[in-house]
């Protein structure tokens, strides 16, 4: 195996496995206290988020879960609420240092044991500027429980206050467990959104540079453009999620990662039609005056309640448009060259898991349980640009700097060697299925689309004989065939191959074996040395 085929093959198959382990490790764990199922709820505001006696309205929530219809009746999409839910801790668990592991929440929390605060995540924002808040969506809250407000084998109460915006929820199921067991069972849990989001990174970057390695002695730098802006993208996104950096504004972070995503998804089309020989110029206009109709009105953004009844649904249209112009081009290549661009199965499928993955979350306002899937859409765009470049690699160089609508003459040729050696194998398998039939030119071309003379020459090209001599060739086989196994007349053989002229078939029998038909049966249906014959006059 070449060494840049071995990279590819090794890091497909250690992707997986890193993630199936780490999905592994972070499930099925002993839980010595769950704390999922109904909590109650208190609905309260800005101005008195911090009273623990104040409270608008209570009601139940399920955890893990969310209360996304508590965001819809405030104008900004926000909720300040105080879950609590009361429990007790078993006497077996005394003197044993305890965390309680409460995964992770849409998108900023204080919480509280017994009335005292053990910890929190991102900060509240204030009545001068309630956008001004901590962005923790991706930050997984564990916090120790000091020994002494422990009221064991009695009543404990837990207290979570939480500030939400647009997004709301618990992913994970709460729980509280020893120290030892959080270290036995659970330590990855700390390290989650780091190998979430800045392992994704290194991958994506590891990846780049595989692309640059690839294209090295090709010199198609201008390429390389393409994934480096979508790897910064991709980067800066990741970053934004995890909450850095810090915006005194919580609505322009949502604006940019939508912004992000458009060219994010520009990028990718440029990566696209930059592996295509054929392309559409009109889709990508259209593909760009929506992202000109769009981009405005995401940035005008003013408010909340506009994000989410007008941007958001700009901004899905526009991802359903890119999505139709990236897949489609790469199914119909695949349906017409499925042995060049096998590869691009790695592509189709995964990437229409990963949309459905990514965006229904943010469609449906559920990104907190948006899945790791949806963090390996670059990746998977990389791959497949990679794998293009080294089956390319084999056959022609790409010129990609030229513009973004002109392309290298190499590649339309390479591209038509191909297209012209499947119709040829088209034709050679219907002749050895319907040989028997009129042998007629003009029809023939009609069927395969292609130019008579033009097929005449490209038959000869790539077999070495000319259409009729390969059809006198299989007849003369089959009668072979039918006189040794048959004691039909001749005359009747001929007609049963294919010929309508008794003489024609004697002469070409003879041009082909050295002998007559008769000659062949009088010595006794010598097949072996008539196989020689043939074979000497077919090379």
């Amino acid at each position: 195996m070449k060494r840049a085929d071995l990279i590819p093959w090794v890091l497909v198959r250690i992707i997986p496995v890193f993630l199936c382990v780490f999905s592994l490790s972070c499930n099925n764990k002993v839980i010595d206290l769950d704390l999922s199922g109904e909590w109650d709820m208190y609905i309260t505001d800005i101005e008195n988020f911090d009273n623990a006696a104040f409270y608008l309205e209570k009601t139940k929530c399920s955890i893990p879960g969310d209360w996304a219809a508590i965001l819809k009746k405030n104008p900004e999409n926000m909720s300040f609420i105080r879950l609590e839910k009361e429990i007790t801790i078993p006497g077996t668990l005394k003197n044993q240092p305890l965390i309680l592991s409460l995964g992770r929440i849409a998108l900023s929390d204080q919480t509280f044991f017994n009335g005292k605060e053990i910890g929190g995540t991102g900060y509240m924002p204030s009545t001068d500027n309630p956008l001004d808040y901590g962005f923790a969506l991706k930050n997984y809250r564990k916090y120790h429980i000091p020994s002494a407000l422990v009221n064991y084998g009695g009543k404990n109460i837990v207290t979570v206050q939480i500030f939400s915006h647009i997004y709301s929820g618990f992913p994970e199921k709460p729980f509280i467990t020893t120290q030892q067991n959080w270290e036995q069972n659970y330590h990855l849990m700390d390290f989650y959104p780091v190998l979430q989001n800045f392992g994704i990174i290194v991958v994506n970057l590891i990846l780049l540079c595989m692309i640059a390695y690839a294209i090295q002695k090709e010199k198609r730098f201008p390429f390389l453009f393409y994934p480096l802006f979508l790897f910064i993208i991709s980067a800066y996104t990741h970053l934004l999620v995890m909450g850095a950096p810090s915006f005194g504004n919580g609505l322009l972070r949502y604006k940019l990662i939508l912004i992000l995503f458009i060219f994010g998804a520009l990028f990718t089309y440029l990566i696209l039609l930059s592996t295509m020989t054929k392309k559409k110029k009109k889709f990508f206009y259209i593909f760009l005056a929506s992202l000109c109709v769009v981009l405005p009105v995401i940035l005008y953004t003013p408010d909340t309640a506009f994000l989410i009844s007008v941007s958001v649904p700009f901004f899905i249209g526009l991802m359903v448009l890119a999505s139709i112009f990236i897949c489609v081009p790469l199914s119909y290549r695949l349906f017409m060259y499925p042995l060049k661009h096998y590869y691009t199965l790695l592509l189709i499928i995964p990437f229409c898991v990963i949309l459905w993955n990514t965006f229904y979350p943010v469609l449906t306002l559920n990104v907190y349980r948006m899945p790791v899937l949806s963090s390996l859409c670059v990746p998977v765009i990389f791959l497949n640009a990679f794998f293009f470049i080294l089956d390319d690699n084999k056959s022609t160089s790409i010129r990609t700097g030229k513009g973004l609508f002109e392309f290298s003459r190499d590649v339309v040729k390479q591209n038509e060697k191909i297209k012209n050696r499947e119709i040829i194998h088209s034709i050679i398998r219907y002749l050895d299925s319907n040989y028997t039939e009129n042998y007629n030119r003009q029809e023939l071309a009609e069927k395969f689309k292609i130019h008579d003379n033009y097929m005449v020459q490209l038959f000869k090209k790539h077999t070495g004989s000319s259409i009729s001599g390969y059809i006198n060739n299989l007849r003369i086989k089959a009668s072979i065939k039918l006189m040794k196994n048959d004691d039909s007349k001749i005359v009747d053989i001929a007609y049963h191959v294919g010929y309508n002229n008794l003489t024609y078939f004697y002469r070409a029998f003879k041009s082909f074996t050295g002998m007559t038909p008769n000659e062949y049966r009088a010595e006794g249906n010598n097949c072996e040395d008539l196989q020689k014959k043939i074979d000497a006059k077919d090379s």
